[in-house]
């Protein structure tokens, strides 16, 4: 039997008079109208559907109830990675203030290289939103880092430590998939994949200020740039590595966007989000653990996600 939102008021034009299209509710301790779920099916992204496959209750916290761990105690790695993909993918550094740690000294040796190998976005428009809409199928919304401007492909920028991962058809396929899908005009895809300096600080170095740090980090880019940047050619002066669209299994994407639909309106009617305890230390703590373990959402470390 569904179980119905408890602060459900429905209007003459509108499921509830909390409701925000396309598919939020104006409350501010809950993000997804459930009702809109029951009702149609919910909206998806790539990002939403693999925290649904990897525990129901992370999608639980993240996409039903909007909570979200505040900047101050997010990872450096995806502090880094916010950082270095809006300077890239929006062509600007009005952003970069220096910073006192170490995660901040390798954004600006990463952006300076970057700049110094002649690395630019010409072509590209950044950020580009996207949403499917295909009888039969779920909505899928999303963004893609770059787009070129004759739409006939788009670049995915990735910064990592471990850059084999994104490097690997097998790995990227429901993402990259998920953006050709987006527009059936994409060829191919480009992977720009940045290795993330991981210089130790010991020996003669052990004592060395963040300046001198960053830019022992450009100097060692700027030697080996085939390790730091995956696909490099020296004699193009580009780097990426390039996936066909033939490549990916565009059918049985939307087939398993299909059913995750269905399972994510299952668990909606129900009101039951099980938490898979696999997950919760693998590759990395979850964000939500404190909640999982305490029962409660302390307001210093969460927020809730802009409507």
């Amino acid at each position: 039997m569904s179980k119905h939102c408890q602060y459900l008021k429905p209007t003459s034009n509108s499921v509830c008079e909390s409701y925000i299209k396309p598919g939020t509710c104006a409350r501010p301790d809950l993000f997804r109208c459930t009702e809109y779920i029951m009702k149609f099916e919910p909206i998806l992204s790539y990002s939403g559907v693999n925290s649904f496959m990897k525990c129901k209750r992370l999608y639980y916290y993240g996409q039903m109830l909007g909570v979200q761990v505040k900047e101050d105690y997010q990872s450096d790695a995806l502090k880094m990675g916010k950082m270095i993909d809006y300077y890239i993918t929006q062509n600007t550094a009005c952003f970069l203030i220096q910073g006192d740690t170490l995660w901040q000294a390798k954004v600006f040796a990463i952006t300076e290289v970057f700049v110094k190998l002649g690395f630019n976005i010409n072509g590209y428009s950044g950020q580009i939103k996207f949403l499917i809409q295909e009888d039969g199928h779920p909505q899928i919304k999303g963004f893609i880092d770059l787009e070129a401007n004759d739409k006939t492909h788009f670049i995915e920028l990735k910064c990592t430590s471990k850059p084999d991962y994104y490097t690997n058809p097998y790995w990227i396929h429901d993402q990259v998939g998920t953006y050709f899908l987006s527009n059936p005009n994409y060829q191919y895809a480009i992977m720009w994949v940045i290795r993330v300096p991981m210089l130790k600080q010991t020996g003669a170095f052990k004592d060395e200020s963040l300046e001198d740090y960053k830019d022992r980090c450009v100097r060692d880019m700027l030697k080996r740039p085939s390790w730091y940047f995956q696909g490099y050619d020296k004699d193009t002066g580009t780097f990426g590595l390039k996936f066909y669209r033939s490549e990916f299994d565009l059918d049985g994407l939307k087939a398993r966007y299909r059913w995750i639909a269905d399972e994510i309106k299952n668990c909606t009617e129900a009101d039951y989000w099980y938490q898979d305890r696999t997950q919760c230390i693998n590759p990395w703590k979850c964000d939500y653990m404190r909640i999982c373990d305490s029962g409660g959402i302390s307001n210093d470390v969460y927020e809730r996600r802009k409507k």
